[in-house]
């Protein structure tokens, strides 16, 4: 997944449960398995640099002149994004310069490794508020053709076959079967649980990263740490509105293409400011911060070009 480990090329785990209670406990996106040892180990770790060299895109154009002059726009347009991210992320000491030939140099000096800060500056941002919908009875309308190593299962305390899902030990596996399903302006995202992955249906976009105003990393005073979004108001409005026709009870916030969060709310009551709390299953503090440093980073400066990193 892309989270703390940008440079893997795989996009951004469930026990028979009932279903209210296990997206209540949804928080967010898995940290890789390259974390793992980050999860385990409390110690903080030393001060280090990390240097990234970004290619920005060259722009179409017959002219020679304006294309030069719009690259030369695209490099400083995302070096100010990339410098509002870091900051937002909390990394204090880093500098970012604009060299020839559309290439930007990061340098950061921070107790984050290299994935971690290329995780915040390379993905582009791209932010959706989307209700959950129930589909079960879809499932159950194709158990006859749903493969062997993926199981239907359904929420113990309950008969309605809308609350069945998929779910399989193997990602790949998932995501494979679910992308090959049509549901209309549904959209099925698999979501990581304990000891594999589930589905997650998704109805139309609500709102995007163009409605946020402001993205605050904060901390409960326990300690945790959290995202907090602030929404225009008349964006709140209007998901009420959208809320309370669609009937669902759980939003998703889909991060660059994964589901880094699921709230649960009254149509009623949603407002303008929205909480993201950490994963359950991120357990110690560097990994929750992590999880926040990336998202909260990210959320602060969309950048609507795609930027490659280039190795030594």
């Amino acid at each position: 997944m892309i989270f703390a480990s940008y440079r893997q090329s795989r996009p951004g785990h469930l026990k028979v449960v009932v279903l209210a209670a296990l997206l209540a406990s949804l928080g967010g996106v898995l940290l890789p398995a390259a974390s793992a040892q980050a999860q385990a180990q409390s110690k903080p770790r030393s001060s280090n640099e990390v240097v990234l060299k970004l290619l920005i895109p060259r722009p179409e154009g017959a002219n020679a002149e304006i294309r030069r002059l719009k690259h030369t726009e695209m490099a400083r347009m995302a070096s100010e994004r990339i410098e509002r991210r870091l900051s937002h992320a909390g990394v204090k000491d880093f500098r970012v310069e604009v060299e020839p030939h559309g290439i930007l140099r990061v340098t950061a000096h921070s107790s984050m490794d290299s994935d971690t800060i290329a995780g915040i500056v390379i993905p582009r941002g791209q932010m959706e508020l989307r209700p959950l919908v129930a589909t079960g009875s879809d499932w159950t309308s194709i158990a006859d053709a749903i493969p062997s190593d993926i199981e239907l299962r359904q929420d113990i305390d309950s008969l309605d076959a809308q609350n069945a899902y998929l779910w399989s030990n193997r990602r790949e596996v998932l995501e494979s079967f679910v992308n090959r399903i049509s549901l209309g302006e549904a959209q099925v995202f698999v979501y990581p649980d304990e000891g594999g992955w589930r589905s997650l249906t998704l109805g139309p976009s609500l709102a995007n990263h163009n409605d946020l105003q402001q993205v605050h990393r904060k901390t409960t005073p326990s300690g945790v740490p959290f995202v907090l979004l602030e929404l225009r108001d008349d964006v709140a409005h209007r998901m009420r509105q959208s809320l309370q026709i669609s009937e669902s009870s759980h939003l998703a916030v889909v991060l660059d293409g994964e589901i880094v969060a699921t709230l649960r709310f009254s149509a009623e009551r949603i407002s303008s400011h929205l909480e993201l709390s950490c994963p359950p299953h991120l357990r110690n503090s560097r990994a929750q911060n992590t999880w926040v440093t990336q998202v909260a980073g990210r959320l602060a400066a969309p950048i609507p070009i795609v930027l490659a990193e280039l190795k030594e």
